[in-house]
This record gives C-alpha cells, sequence and structure tokens, in this order.
C-alpha cells in the first residue's frame, strides 16, 4: 500500500506545532536539530505500519518482509514531510521573519540609547528606586512635598509631570527631584542586607540578559548588512564583589571558523587589557 499523499487536518496542525523551531533552524542555517525529535513525534502519532498492515498489532513484531516495506514507506513519508515543510515555511518567510525581528531589535536599542542619552552609569541606589520607588520612596515624597509646597505656597505635584508647565510647578518639580534622590540614598543606605542583595542581583540579571540581547541585534544586523561586528563592554560586577568585568562579543568568522578575537593571536593584551584599564578608570568610583 502506498504512502498516503496528502495530509489530514489533525497532521497539518501537528506541523503548525512546530514551526517556531523550524523556522528558528532555517534561519541558523542548521536543521540537525529540528528532524530527528520532529519525526520521532509526528511517526509516534501516526506510525505507518498502522496503515500498511492494519491488521498486525503493534504489539506484534512485523516480518523481515513487512519490515522493508514499512521502512520504505517511512522514508517517503520523511521526504514528503519535508517536502511540505519547505513549501509551507520557506526561504520568503524566513527571512521575512528574520527582517521582523530585526527591525524590532534596532527599535528596541535605537530606543535604549536614546533613553540613556546624558545619563549616568546605573548606580546601586538608582536600581534601587527602579524596584521600590512606588512602595518605599514615593510615599515619603509625597508626604514631605505636601508640607514644602504647602509652606512655600508652591502648586503641589505628587508625580512625573510632562508638557507645558507654569513657574510653580517647575519649581516644584525641582524640589521633588531633589527629594527623591535624597530619600533614595538614604532609605537604600539603612536597608537590609536582604534587599540590598535583591538590588545586586537585578543589576547581576541584567548583566547576564547581555549575550542574549546582543546575539539578537548583532546577528540580525549582520544578516542585513553582511557585516562582522566585535563589541567591548565592561563595568562593576555584583557576582565579582563589584571589581571590574570586561567581555567582549562577536559576529563573524574566518574561513577557518575563528571570531576575531580568535584569530587576533594579541587579543587579550592589546586590546582586552587597555580596555579593561580603561574601564577600571571610567568607573574609578568603585
Amino acid at each position: 500500500m502506498a504512502p498516503r499523499s496528502k495530509f489530514t487536518t489533525e497532521q497539518c496542525e501537528m506541523m503548525e506545532e512546530y514551526r517556531e523551531k523550524y523556522l528558528e533552524c532555517q534561519a541558523a542555517g542548521d536543521y540537525t536539530p529540528f528532524w530527528a525529535p520532529f519525526f520521532e513525534d509526528y511517526h509516534a502519532r501516526w506510525p505507518e505500519r498502522e496503515l500498511l498492515f492494519p491488521d498486525v498489532p503493534l504489539n506484534i513484531d512485523l516480518t523481515p518482509e513487512q519490515k522493508v516495506v514499512n521502512a520504505t514507506a517511512v522514508d517517503a513519508r520523511k521526504k514528503q514531510l519535508m517536502h511540505r515543510f519547505r513549501n509551507t515555511f520557506g526561504n520568503y518567510t524566513a527571512k521575512r521573519k528574520m527582517k521582523a525581528q530585526t527591525t524590532s531589535s534596532i527599535e528596541k536599542m535605537l530606543a535604549c540609547q536614546s533613553s540613556l542619552k546624558g545619563t549616568r552609569t546605573l548606580q546601586p541606589a538608582e536600581a534601587y528606586s527602579k524596584l521600590y520607588y512606588k512602595t518605599r520612596i514615593k510615599p515619603i515624597v509625597d508626604a514631605e512635598m505636601k508640607v514644602l509646597t504647602r509652606e512655600a505656597g508652591l502648586s503641589p505635584i505628587t508625580s512625573d509631570e510632562e508638557g507645558d508647565i507654569g513657574g510653580d510647578v517647575k519649581q516644584s518639580k525641582k524640589l521633588r527631584l531633589s527629594l527623591v534622590k535624597k530619600h533614595t540614598r538614604a532609605l537604600f543606605t539603612n536597608e537590609t542586607p536582604e534587599v540590598k542583595a535583591e538590588v545586586a542581583d537585578f543589576v547581576k540579571k541584567n548583566i547576564e540578559k547581555l549575550p542574549g540581547v546582543l546575539a539578537d541585534i548583532f546577528a540580525g544586523l549582520a544578516k542585513q548588512t553582511g557585516w562582522t561586528f566585535s563589541v567591548l563592554m565592561g563595568g562593576p560586577s555584583p557576582a565579582m564583589g563589584g571589581r571590574i568585568q570586561v567581555e567582549s562579543f562577536h559576529v563573524g568568522q574566518t574561513t577557518m571558523g575563528n571570531t576575531f578575537n580568535c584569530a587576533y593571536p594579541h587579543f587579550n593584551e592589546r586590546i582586552m587589557m587597555p580596555y579593561a584599564d580603561f574601564a577600571k578608570r571610567a568607573f574609578r568610583e568603585y
């Protein structure tokens, strides 16, 4: 009995479940992680032998001749499945998906850069503010602002206001910012070791996200431009007790498969060591 040439609704739905994984492998140019588990899953749900030998229970071994017929049918089914994936989720779909991901990554990177322009490096007290502003800092600042603005005869302000504001509100906003800074530093200084550890962990987790973020951004840029990229980065590491940690990230390889840090024999002493010295100077307050 020849294998069926069409797939059922249930089989198509099952293939749709594997769509994202297929596109990831397609974008990477390596389907090795995809086909083996997919074929296992597919043939576990719809064994070819049930179609070929419906009268033979699954717990009964096939004869040698039947096994040959079954193996041939399985191979044919694999080719059908591969053909359908290529036709349904072909290169155009993968390129469109990659372009969307790249555009999103670039937009996020530019938005982040814009929001950070002119700011200082995130300090522990500022990280504390990101975690506890609404629950611990804001109530104290709001209460003090009410007293101070009433005494000074200024317009009250209990949140960050945007747009056109009058002189009183501008003065109140300036006062509020100074109070936020003062109380943030004071509260953080007197916090428990557990909270300070939580703040350090918050910074540490953001650092740990860097490889994934950079991989997303620069893999997309490499796809769109055909360029190679090397990034140097460093700063105080909570995992190292506040000592300076420097790292490098690279996209692009030589024909021998080496990234820049491996292809350049003196990368550590002539690139990373001077950069580490720069980072220590940039963060000398630590």
